[in-house]
């Protein structure tokens, strides 16, 4: 139980907050990490086994294996403000590498948590398939060492005549995961398990009434994830930004007032869409049947493929908008149990399909229950729309993003025949349409 005196020294912790992490010391990090890693062991796959102490823990902050392989997991936690690097990686990898070959050890999974973040470059080094930069740079550290650890480390693996290049590169190489948490990324992770976490971070917190009377939401995120991630089309969309159809706007007679455009890179494709920042509005605008509905699955499916951990992007139809049902729309399209969306700790990317459906008498109560989420930063938003609508005007709760959906090229047309017409008549197709 903590103590009267522990708990007023603490940092408040509130709803719709990050973790205050960086409050905490190193080793209170550490051990914050592996309390909370208990929790939600079972829906990373692991079996945490225990917390090495000492300068001979070998890299180890946090030691597990893996329940499908049963091969071994190792957790870094780092507390620190500067984002984790490429170098500071690849040592740490070099000296986990070194460790486990002079101990006979299988790592499978290896996973990093800094308070700090993580670097872009670093994020691209980890996407890739074959690792190979990071397997490099942390051959390099090893063999590089001068002094310290990893020089020592070294020199045990000469004296057992094993070549330390080849262990590093082969242990990043055949690790069966290798990934790198912000905050972000780790507090979203204790969602599936939040109320086991909340008595950890009790331990360490105050935390508000609003926590308590206003859970996270309970959803099935690695089946939500499988649903919908590998949604693909043969071609991506074209996109370019471009200024808003006429009869949308984001100021009216009654309030003519423009706000500032928003601060945003140029919109070229489905990274930029999926990357918009929270609190910004994208209008995705194009003629029927030109792939709106379809460019949004898309963003969708390559947010969950590409930043599972941090962002989760929602489609919801506004064909079936009703007044005061946003909240309950989205809480359905996640398959919520009980607790809201809303305390999440995700960036949320809200995908509003059909705006030129919407019936036109619920277009304005809709938007007027999005201001209020984008002026909070609770969520960034993409809506799509014709440009031609049936509703009279559209006044936008904020300046948009304005996205236009470009047409099929020629090449496009012909690699989706080529696609869906298997029987060899996918020329005669082309030739057909150059002929109309």
């Amino acid at each position: 139980m903590t103590e009267p005196k522990q708990i007023a020294s603490q940092t408040p912790y509130y709803e719709g907050r990050k973790l205050p992490l960086d409050s905490l010391s190193a080793d209170e990090f550490e051990k914050f990490v592996f309390s909370c890693l208990l929790c939600i062991q079972d829906t990373l796959g692991l079996r945490i086994i225990g917390k090495p102490s000492g300068s001979g823990d070998g890299g180890f902050d946090v030691q597990g294996e893996t329940v499908y392989s049963q091969r071994g997991a190792c957790v870094q936690c780092k507390r620190q403000n500067a984002p984790l690097s490429t170098p500071q990686v690849a040592t740490e990898l070099a000296k986990v590498a070194a460790t486990s070959a002079l101990e006979g050890s299988d790592i499978g999974e290896h996973r990093f948590i800094c308070t700090g973040g993580v670097r872009q470059k670093l994020l691209g080094q980890l996407r890739e398939t074959s690792r190979q930069e990071l397997a490099l740079e942390a051959g390099e550290q090893l063999v590089n060492a001068s002094n310290g650890e990893l020089a020592s480390l070294r020199t045990r693996l000469e004296e057992h005549r094993l070549d330390p290049r080849q262990v590093a590169e082969s242990y990043v190489s055949g690790l069966d995961l290798l990934s790198a948490w912000g905050v972000s990324e780790f507090d979203a992770a204790l969602s599936p398990r939040w109320n086991d976490v909340l008595t950890v971070i009790e331990r360490h917190f105050k935390i508000a009434t609003l926590v308590r009377e206003h859970p996270r939401a309970f959803f099935d995120r690695a089946a939500y994830i499988a649903d919908h991630r590998d949604f693909t089309t043969v071609v991506e969309p074209r996109l370019t930004s471009a200024a808003l159809p006429e009869g949308i706007s984001a100021s009216s007679a009654a309030d003519p007032i423009e706000t500032a455009p928003p601060q945003q890179r140029e919109i070229k494709s489905l990274y930029d869409l999926m990357s918009l920042e929270v609190g910004t509005l994208a209008v995705l605008f194009g003629s029927g049947g030109i792939g709106k509905s379809t460019t949004l699955q898309l963003v969708r499916a390559e947010a969950l493929r590409t930043m599972p951990d941090s962002t989760l992007p929602i489609l919801i139809s506004l064909v079936s908008y009703v007044p005061g049902g946003l909240d309950r729309a989205i809480q359905q399209e996640l398959g919520v149990d009980h607790g809201t969306w809303r305390s999440l700790p995700d960036r949320i990317l809200l995908l509003c399909d059909g705006l030129n459906e919407c019936p036109s008498a619920n277009v304005a109560p809709f938007l007027d229950e999005l201001r209020p989420l984008l002026q909070r930063k609770h969520v960034a938003c993409i809506l799509s729309t014709r440009e031609l609508t049936r509703h009279k005007t559209i006044v936008l709760p904020q300046s948009p993003v304005g996205v236009r959906l470009e047409g099929l090229t020629p090449i496009a047309i012909q690699r989706i025949a080529t696609n869906v017409l298997r029987d060899g008549s996918a020329d005669d197709f082309i030739a057909m349409l150059a002929t109309v």
